[in-house]
């Protein structure tokens, strides 16, 4: 059957119609997946709000959060009060002042901070509800996995068009070339305020975080996991000397580099092989392990009928108890940024169940590494030794048991711990801090400016807003292309601490500063069954727990504690006349390694 003219055109523009209108379904339904896929990659959800994607954009849940709106940015009355009251709180809390140092000595006002700051929406969400294998949604199984880490962020989508969402480069450019150009140390940059000894304590103190590839919570397992029993009188076993006691640990000395304890592959005990080879942890960890055998004595006196067992489980509950105080009094001020120390009162907490979990998320795991923290050198005794040489040897032959216990707890303490800044980075440290930027990568973690947004901060706008001077604009400009395409990791390596308050960033303070707090206040031993005298083998052990400082603990335990108590250096702060020695000490060594390398040349 042959057409006529008129048919065939007619069949033509039938044809025509049928293909426009197929082309444009397809456009529009490109177009729709591209706007669907790109909807939740720029993160537009606003103050923990959870971005669900729709075919067409977006959905902001905000649910729970104390905002609302299309992206949660409008907050509740109730929001607005809490917030403002928080923000009055903490600027009152950071200035000495002698109204607050009442009302702190009068349990009244910690109590009250901790529970408008413990509930309102302003800070980050401390419980993980997110994976770390790649979903971009909240479930069950992580928090019913504890062989698995939590995160308080979801991954970053695949699909995105940049590695962190939809600003600054297609790609990130190698890590090798990242850390020569931002990280590696040039020259060693201190800090004006803290001291090597508030560096080394936390470092102890966050090893408990981890057992076996598990983000655990305040377990205490740095100190009663990685030390052997003696099975009498409660005591933990030590070897003498030069006439002081030490941990014993029975692990093969072999040299090994941090980065294979991060991978947590190996089913040996590396915690405790880290407390081993690294001779600043062994100091911090020594003491402890002398309080516990101290502990245990006062209490056989106490309790001549008391077997093993029990020794061992009091005297656990009230290192345990000094562990919790110390960290919270007088460690946690001084990573805040506070003028005063604060009282250790778990009444908040001291409830029949708590919901807080105080499992350490995997993005606040990754903020705590601090390589920049350490210098490359220190002096005790008059004598200056590159930590280099001891970093990860075996503490048998090391400064511990050449100089004494509290000679080296004193030159911590007199030593200035580094700056976070650019290009500080301890050189031992240089596979680690590689390693750690990689496994952000690998975990698609969202950038910096988005965990500023999610702890309360205000995101930078250029990177002279970051630095604060055009110094590093164009290095950073080249590398990451924009503001908002800064790594997380790096980001927490090189933000500077502009009011000097302490040697960390605001990032990470207010990042870890919330979970610590919650964590510390909501620990079991602080429930209303536990937190009592009968627990700490009575009315002694209650005053032990109660008074517990950080120079009793050091000074208690060393061979003359009446020198120690008298010269009263040992704290987490960088003394002022110890910071000018400091520096003249440090300005000596720099002069004569110039007149060194002009004369060998």
């Amino acid at each position: 059957m042959r057409l006529n003219l008129l048919q065939s055109k007619t069949l033509c523009i039938l044809f025509i119609i049928i293909f426009l209108q197929h082309t444009i379904i397809s456009s529009a339904q490109l177009l729709s997946k591209k706007k669907k896929n790109e909807g939740c990659c720029s993160f537009p959800c606003q103050h923990g709000g959870i971005c669900i994607e729709r075919k067409c954009g977006y959905f902001c849940d905000c649910k729970n959060t104390g905002y609302y709106g299309k992206n949660c940015a409008i907050e509740t009355w109730i929001t607005f009060f809490r917030c403002n009251i928080n923000k009055i709180l903490e600027v009152v809390i950071s200035i000495h002042c002698f109204i607050f140092s009442f009302l702190n000595s009068n349990l009244v006002y910690f109590p009250s901070y901790y529970k408008i700051t413990g509930e309102i929406p302003c800070k980050v969400h401390t419980v993980g509800i997110y994976g770390i294998d790649g979903k971009s949604y909240a479930a069950l199984s992580p928090l019913y996995n504890h062989h698995s880490a939590v995160r308080i962020t979801p991954s970053v989508p695949q699909y995105c068009p940049t590695p962190l969402g939809t600003k600054g480069k297609k790609s990130f450019d190698p890590v090798p070339e990242v850390y020569s150009m931002l990280l590696k140390r040039q020259s060693f940059n201190a800090s004006k305020s803290t001291n090597l000894l508030f560096t080394i304590y936390g470092f102890h103190f966050f090893l408990q975080f981890l057992s076996h590839g598990n983000l655990h919570g305040l377990t205490c397992s740095q100190l009663y996991a990685e030390h052997i029993r003696s099975h009498h009188k409660g005591k933990l076993i030590t070897e003498v000397h030069g006439g002081e006691e030490f941990p014993t640990y029975h692990l093969p000395s072999q040299k090994k580099t941090f980065a294979n304890y991060l991978e947590r592959t190996e089913q040996a005990d590396w915690k405790a092989t880290i407390l081993k080879q690294n001779f600043l942890t062994y100091i911090i960890a020594t003491i402890w392990v002398k309080e516990h055998n101290r502990v245990c004595d006062i209490l056989a006196k106490l309790w001549p009928s008391w077997d093993d067992d029990r020794l061992f489980d009091t005297a656990k509950n009230i290192v345990t108890g000094e562990l919790l105080v110390i960290t919270l009094s007088e460690w946690y001020p001084v990573f805040m940024g506070y003028k005063t120390n604060l009282f250790y009162d778990p009444s908040y907490s001291a409830t029949e169940y708590s919901l807080i979990s105080n499992r350490l998320p995997i993005e606040t795991f990754l903020a705590l590494y601090w390589p920049n923290l350490v210098p490359d050198s220190f002096t005790v005794n008059n004598y200056t030794t590159a930590i280099t040489e001891y970093l990860w040897n075996n503490p048998d032959d090391s400064l511990v048991k050449k100089f004494g216990l509290y000679s080296l707890v004193e030159a911590l303490a007199v030593s200035p711990s580094g700056q976070v800044s650019m290009q500080n980075t301890m050189d031992i440290l240089s596979e680690t801090t590689k390693y750690v930027i990689e496994m952000g990568r690998k975990l698609r973690i969202p950038s910096f400016n988005r965990m500023r947004a999610i702890v309360g901060l205000k995101p930078y706008n250029t990177f002279t807003d970051m630095m604060k001077t055009t110094k590093w604009n164009s290095i950073l400009e080249k590398t990451y292309g924009n503001v908002d395409n800064i790594e997380f990791i790096l980001g927490i390596l090189i933000e500077p601490n502009i009011n000097q308050r302490n040697a960390l960033g605001e990032t990470v303070t207010n990042l870890f500063g919330p979970w610590l707090l919650k964590a510390l206040l909501t620990h079991p031993l602080g429930s209303k069954f536990m937190w009592k005298p009968s627990t700490m083998g009575g009315k002694v052990g209650w005053n032990i727990v109660n008074n517990a400082k950080l120079k009793n603990l050091v000074c208690y335990n060393v061979k003359s504690p009446e020198i120690c108590i008298k010269k009263n250096l040992i704290s987490f702060k960088l003394k002022p006349e110890r910071r000018k020695r400091a520096s003249i000490e440090r300005s000596k060594r720099q002069k004569n390694n110039i007149i060194k390398r002009n004369t060998k040349e």
